[in-house]
């Protein structure tokens, strides 16, 4: 607990820092055959807040080489994609592992991976899971059925307490192409790279709405 606590404090004032584990298969429990596959990036902080999260679930954790980045920073600049993942499916050996072939995927690297190209490569569906590693037990418990709070991303004001002295404010610029129309599957959301008073928006694929609040 008391690790986790001084984690979780540290996440709060380094996302700008690369602290990369190398990529590797976690087991977590008591898996079987017919137990979970997650993926997640290899920023040490995710991982270590994950095992705590899910300490009393029986999975498979897939941590997948983001260059040590956390996933939605990642994931928006092209340093965690749906390449990766297959990377590390191929390299852990979790295929011999689990009878089935369906992975987990956080939801706030959909900016980078493409579940319709992992599952055409190597016949992997993918589905996307909560937005907070804190709904992850639920998540698996409802049949890996998310709800609409799960789809949340919220800022409360410790993260904006923290993002104010990471990221100096700085004023918003308004610079959107009137005449350009995105396509219905691209929503804005962003990246935590931001200031309180700013932020920096990148296009989202989801199959379900992201909503911040």
């Amino acid at each position: 607990m008391i690790s986790y606590i001084l984690t979780w404090i540290v996440t709060r004032f380094v996302w700008l820092l690369p602290l990369p584990l190398p990529p590797r298969l976690v087991k977590i429990g008591n898996p079987g055959r017919s137990s979970p596959v997650l993926v997640t990036c290899n920023w040490r902080l995710t991982v270590r807040e994950l095992s705590y999260r899910l300490r009393r679930e029986d999975l498979y954790l897939l941590v997948a080489n983001s260059r040590g980045i956390n996933v939605w920073c990642a994931a928006a600049g092209g340093h965690f994609t749906h390449h990766d993942v297959i990377s590390i499916i191929k390299t852990s050996g979790i295929e011999n592992l689990v009878d089935h072939r369906t992975l987990v995927l956080p939801q706030l690297a959909a900016t980078g991976i493409d579940p319709v190209y992992i599952k055409k490569k190597i016949g992997w569906k993918a589905v996307w899971g909560p937005v907070s590693a804190r709904d992850i037990p639920g998540f698996l418990a409802a049949g890996k059925e998310a709800t609409d709070r799960m789809r949340r991303v919220e800022f409360g004001l410790g993260r904006k307490l923290s993002d104010f002295f990471v990221y100096p404010p700085r004023p918003i610029h308004a610079d959107v192409r009137r005449d350009v129309v995105q396509p219905p599957a691209l929503l804005l959301a962003e990246c935590p790279t931001r200031s309180l008073l700013g932020r920096q928006p990148v296009l989202v694929p989801l199959p379900h709405p992201l909503r911040i609040g």
